[in-house]
């Protein structure tokens, strides 16, 4: 009898070690939101590390889990910092998650500035991180994405400080439209055309109006990369399912960085470029200007006599440029509470080009703010006003590149002034044959500049009336003036 009694209760003992472990186990329950606007988070991952067991959080972000007293919960989501918690006596569990700086390339931003995974849409969006473009250090936002984004087509019109550039997403969709894509920064559409001035100007005596021979820019050059949070591209159809005609040829959704919750902080960061030509065109120095073995000044064909040997020659290539210099400056201050954030940033970017005289000076404010005045109610701000001046030099036909290839290797074109200060002629008789501008004098005589002064603002308000109702309203304004002088001096070939 006593063998049979051992033998049951080792029979018995297990049973009732799995009842007591039962007994302890209990459901963990409760909700998952977003910590910046209390939305639920669909899909978010709760694990339990001490039984290996995971559930995925339902529609409207409510999970359940068997856990005991003691186990270690972890919360993972894209785009959000993993949350751990310890299970203790009580069986509801809501937890609030923080948007992770770091998971910018999973998390993008659509139309009218609504966050969403990648996982989530159905068609595709690029992101671009503002650290990346910022790093490129260019003075036109567009040159920084070159190489960034798949299958764009980035041109930019010149080297010089300033110049514009154009992007193409999808291909050229009109022959003399607009291509380029709507660029949209949180959640207001500005602008990024450039000044025309053969569509504003008529053309007075020999001087050509179009923008061959001016370049007014781009007003996306505008843009700071240092206030860039990230850079979502849509191409085609997708722009225009969330934007109508108007992203036809695709957007460019910006969203700038914004203050975070904490004590206030400063933070400065600078940089310094050089940049100096390396390559330079091969000019012929064998032949003097002419035709048929004949020299003749007035023609700039070098078909005339050879050079003789001891002739002196000049590198007027090179005695043309210079080292150019790039600086930028960039202050931030950021501070902000749970119930409200801010964000002021100011910046300078000052170019001296390759070619004297000429230059890019852009200097940047900025201000974001954001309050939540109840968990349903929430305004975000954002103000900026940017002032840049482009110093510039002429180009195309009549410019100082084409004269500077073809003057003669014999003449130092640095001496553009005669004995009286009147422009220098090869054979000294200006008035007469009027030649094409020695470079020289162009860029030192022949001014052209403008100046553009920008203003951009929205205010987005935010209400949640349920979880799974959000409504937004937006107001914007994008207003800026372009003021362009062009002085030409009166002993120029083009006033002739």
């Amino acid at each position: 009898m006593r063998q049979i009694k051992r033998i049951t209760w080792l029979i018995m003992l297990p049973l009732l070690l799995h009842t007591m472990v039962m007994a302890q186990e209990k459901t963990i329950s409760g909700s998952i939101v977003s910590d910046d606007d209390g939305s639920p988070l669909v899909g978010v991952t709760v694990t339990n590390k001490n039984t290996g067991k995971k559930v995925a959080a339902n529609n409207a972000g409510y999970y359940s889990i068997a856990a005991q007293k003691g186990h270690m919960l972890v919360f993972n989501y894209v785009g959000y910092v993993a949350k751990e918690i310890t299970v203790g006596d009580e069986d509801k569990v809501s937890i609030r998650m923080v948007a992770s700086d770091k998971s910018l390339t999973d998390v993008v931003v659509t139309a009218y500035n609504i966050k969403k995974s990648k996982r989530e849409l159905t068609y595709q969006a690029l992101s671009v991180s503002g650290d990346e473009i910022a790093s490129t250090r260019r003075d036109n936002f567009i040159n920084s994405l070159a190489g960034r984004i798949p299958g764009a087509m980035i041109t930019a019109t010149t080297g010089m400080p300033g110049a514009s550039a154009t992007i193409v997403l999808r291909g050229p969709t009109s022959i003399d439209g607009n291509n380029q894509p709507l660029f949209v920064v949180d959640g207001l559409i500005i602008d990024n055309s450039s000044f025309e001035m053969q569509d504003r100007l008529p053309a007075s005596g020999s001087i050509n109006m179009a923008n061959r021979s001016n370049d007014f820019g781009n007003r996306a050059m505008d843009i700071n990369p240092e206030d860039i949070e990230a850079v979502t591209v849509l191409k085609g159809p997708e722009a225009t399912a969330l934007y109508g005609s108007d992203g036809a040829n695709g957007a460019i959704i910006i969203t700038t960085k914004k203050g975070k919750k904490g004590k206030a902080s400063v933070s400065y960061n600078n940089s310094f470029r050089f940049e100096k030509v390396t390559r330079l065109p091969e000019i012929q120095n064998v032949y003097d200007q002419g035709f048929g073995g004949i020299t003749n000044n007035t023609q700039r064909t070098f078909f005339g006599n050879r050079i003789p040997k001891d002739a002196q020659t000049f590198d007027n290539l090179s005695n043309f440029f210079r080292t150019g210099q790039t600086q930028q400056h960039n202050l931030a201050f950021e501070g902000g509470t749970d119930m409200s954030t801010y964000r002021f940033t100011a910046s300078t970017f000052n170019n001296e080009g390759m070619v004297r005289n000429t230059g890019f000076d852009r200097y940047n404010f900025r201000l974001n703010t954001t309050f939540k005045l109840s968990p349903k109610f929430n305004i975000t701000n954002s103000f900026t006003y940017i002032s840049s001046k482009t110093t510039k030099a002429s180009k195309g036909a009549g410019g100082f590149l084409l004269s500077l290839l073809t003057w003669p290797v014999d003449d130092d074109a640095r001496n553009y002034l005669d004995a009286n200060g009147n422009r220098r002629s090869v054979n000294g008789n200006f008035l007469q044959l009027a030649e094409d501008d020695n470079p020289f004098w162009d860029i030192n005589k022949n001014k052209n500049f403008d100046q553009n002064d920008r203003l951009m603002g929205n205010i987005q308000v935010g209400y949640d009336p349920y979880k799974w109702l959000n409504l937004t309203a937006l107001m914007g304004i994008d207003f800026y003036t372009d003021l362009g002088t062009w002085f030409t001096h009166p002993q120029s070939k083009s006033v002739m």
